[in-house]
């Protein structure tokens, strides 16, 4: 999942940006596969607002690191 620059800031390590994936498109183009699909779902949000409920941060999985 890549994401618009404006969600950044919201978002772990774990998801990236278009920005960042970008440049690689040539090179997964180029890669030669008779099978597959490779999809970058880009996601937007229509606004942000401090005046939502936090998510609490997690104690279970990778949240424990």
């Amino acid at each position: 999942m890549a994401t618009v620059a404006r969600s950044q800031a919201y978002l772990t390590d774990r998801i990236g940006n278009f920005a960042e994936l970008e440049p690689y498109l040539d090179l997964w183009s180029a890669v030669p596969c008779e099978n597959g699909v490779l999809e970058i779902v880009v996601v937007e949000h229509d606004a942000e607002s401090f005046d939502v409920p936090r998510i609490e941060k997690g104690t279970d999985g990778r949240a424990l690191r």
